[in-house]
């Protein structure tokens, strides 16, 4: 129902099938409403999706308005039945920020307001969700209703007011073009480009109504001919060339950015020259270009171009330059993420031009917790070529920064992302591979992976990068050991080399230790390829011993024993029978060693590459090729073997004469064919 007084303010809305934005909108005002007397008007230009329903529950005064293709024809409706003293026009696909003091304090002025009309800031997104994907314009909303001011313009409506101060801290967050390229999105686009065609067969050497063709073609094929006519236009200085010019000419550098053009750099120097002072110019001219210096490796015109940016995104948020700008078009890199990019992209160019200490200052504005995946991937990738090429202390950035990224701002699947960012970043420098190509390359000072030593027991990585450099080990669960050096085997780190080191000489003392060099030798057995003789034997070796030593310190006595041993996992019973192999081949005995082998293949059939490479590396057991003879008395005693029962005392007896032992590592043999061809 109409308020019996006069609302001090009315709130003017159109809308046509606007069910999922509306009720949001509509709501948005409930902290206005309860300030300042308020009324809402709405008028439906032919909603069939329920959004009426939606609008009987907030409107004062809701009534249907056939749609003519003109907007603001639909607006002066709706002003037409508004009894308050200022009016504030909204769009369905807008909502009111929840700051209100200011837009509060101006209705509540009225007659003593030092303007007629006002404009609000409107925060333009890119996706349907608040983020710091946007960009802000100016919008004239705010308008004292006894002016008599009509709507012009059969779309991008707008009072006939050149000056209006601005509301800075008044809100009108938008996200009516998220999402610009689906159904809906495109046939939005064509209605108002279906309007603004005719509206430029009136006037076809309109500056204004070129740019807005423009804008609404954006990504469309046909956006670079209204460009270009745009241009031409300003080149002949035609009226409002001044103002339109310089968006204009920057969406030239956006399109053909977008479009990768061969033109791009044309359009970027013609901004430049033409329009250097600009806001569009400084901001979105110069981003587009520091990006494409730095992909073309021209760092030094990255930094140049980035500095005039970073210094333009300073003047517009302090409210110096010109202003004005936003009133015209929205400016496309104005919300911070840009200069976050930009800062890093710089940085990056300082690191690669020789200027790390500028590199470092442009660092340490960073705000991880601001940052999205891909721009915590590239601070990370810059950091460490700081880290690389000088001598300054990473410490303490490196632990704000990664505790930035993990703090779960706005939300945990943002620092997630970030984090997985950064680690993809971290785990390319730590291969086997890489670190020997940085010993290539002069103008390295430290290893790249020794920047994550910091982070040891706080990360993978950190923790990696500990047991390269040889620093003690954080403390650690046996389980989380052995994803840890299964995590190594991905990384490619070389963990047969570190295996072998920990496992040479006097092994620690240290339980924890001692199961770390478990735990290495154990991914480092399960991960070789057999291709190097000499290493495979010592990693072997090296494998024997460390699991005899941690089995003897790791589990009672009692339970290492034939008849207790199968108590064990898998692979400690695997390494039980492998270590008493080698006590059997150390002692002579190479038909125990063979027998012993065969029997940890048993109990884990997982270990045959490395039981086939022990058979046939293993110098005991390379004597000369068997001979026909040995081969067929092998062959007589398997049969022999076969016609008794395994516990019969005879089968005893027999492996225990000297002709057995001639031929017991033919016929004990792990696997078939595995050595002298004899069939198991």
């Amino acid at each position: 129902m109409r308020n019996k007084t006069r609302p001090l303010l009315s709130i003017g809305i159109i809308f046509k099938n606007e069910i999922r934005c509306l009720e949001r909108c509509l709501q948005s005002f409930q902290a206005l409403r309860e300030a300042v007397p308020c009324e809402i008007v709405m008028a439906d230009t032919g909603s069939t999706d329920g959004s009426r329903h939606v609008a009987e529950r907030y409107a004062d005064i809701l009534f249907d308005f056939p749609w003519t293709d003109d907007f603001s024809a639909a607006r002066n409706a709706v002003m037409d039945r508004c009894t308050g003293k200022w009016y504030l026009s909204v769009d369905a696909d807008e909502w009111l920020d929840g700051d209100i003091t200011e837009l509060v304090e101006i209705l509540r002025q009225a007659e003593k307001a030092e303007a007629t009309a006002y404009r609000v800031m409107i925060r333009n997104y890119v996706e349907f969700t608040i983020n710091d994907e946007f960009a802000e314009s100016m919008g004239l909303r705010l308008l004292w209703m006894d002016t008599g001011l009509r709507f012009l313009g059969t779309i991008h409506e707008i009072w006939p007011i050149r000056d209006a101060p601005v509301l800075r801290r008044t809100l009108l967050h938008h996200d009516g073009y998220a999402n610009a390229d689906s159904e809906a999105g495109h046939a939005k686009r064509a209605r108002n480009m279906a309007l603004l065609c005719k509206e430029l067969e009136k006037e076809p050497d309109s500056l204004k109504i070129v740019l807005q063709c423009i804008e609404s073609s954006r990504g469309m094929p046909d956006c670079m001919e209204y460009v270009r006519r745009g241009a031409d236009l300003v080149e002949a200085k035609k009226p409002g060339w001044e103002v339109f010019g310089p968006p204009v000419f920057r969406h030239g550098a956006l399109e053909c950015d977008e479009q990768k053009l061969p033109e791009l750099n044309e359009w970027i120097a013609r901004a430049e020259e033409t329009f250097p002072d600009s806001f569009f110019t400084r901001i979105d001219v110069m981003y587009t270009a520091l990006r494409h210096a730095w992909k073309d490796e021209q760092f030094s015109e990255c930094i140049r171009c980035g500095q005039i940016f970073l210094a333009a995104m300073l003047d517009l948020y302090a409210g110096r330059g010109d202003q004005e700008a936003q009133s015209y078009s929205t400016i496309v890199m104005s919300s911070p993420r840009w200069a976050v990019n930009a800062r890093v992209l710089i940085a990056n160019a300082c690191v690669r031009e020789n200027d790390p200490e500028q590199a470092w200052e442009l660092l340490a504005d960073v705000d991880g917790r601001k940052l999205n995946a891909a721009q915590a991937g590239s601070a990370a990738l810059t950091l460490r070529q700081i880290h690389t090429r000088t001598r300054m202390d990473t410490r303490e950035r490196l632990l704000q920064f990664y505790e930035q990224i993990c703090t779960p701002e706005p939300d945990e699947e943002q620092a997630a992302a970030r984090k997985k960012a950064f680690m993809q970043e971290a785990v390319s420098v730590f291969s086997e591979e890489y670190r020997q190509y940085e010993t290539t390359l002069d103008y390295i000072l430290r290893p790249a992976y020794t920047l994550f030593l910091p982070l040891a027991g706080k990360c993978e990585v950190g923790t990696i990068a500990a047991v390269l450099a040889g620093d003690e080990l954080p403390a650690m669960r046996l389980e989380d050991m052995d994803t840890l050096a299964g995590l190594m085997v991905r990384l490619d780190v070389g963990i047969a080399g570190l295996a072998i080191s920990a496992g040479k000489g006097s092994l620690p003392d240290s339980l924890h230790a001692l199961t770390w060099s478990r735990a290495l030798a154990l991914a480092a057995v399960r991960a070789e390829k057999w291709e190097d003789e000499a290493r495979g034997l010592e990693l072997c070796r090296v494998f024997a011993r460390t699991m005899g030593v941690f089995l003897m310190r790791y589990y009672a006595p009692e339970v290492l024993c034939e008849e207790n041993i199968a108590l064990l996992a898998p692979l400690f019973r695997f390494g039980w029978y492998c270590s008493h192999a080698f006590a059997a081949l150390d002692a002579g005995d190479t038909a125990e060693y063979v027998k012993l082998l065969h029997r940890g293949l048993e109990v884990n059939p997982e270990m045959k590459p490395m039981v086939e490479f022990l058979t046939e590396h293993t110098p005991q057991l390379q004597g000369p090729k068997p001979t026909g003879e040995l081969l067929a008395l092998a062959e007589k005693v398997r049969m022999m073997l076969a016609t008794y029962d395994p516990n019969d005392p005879a089968v005893a007896a027999l492996k225990a004469s000297p002709v057995y032992q001639r031929v017991a590592h033919l016929i004990e043999g792990p696997d078939t064919g595995l050595y002298g061809g004899i069939s198991q």
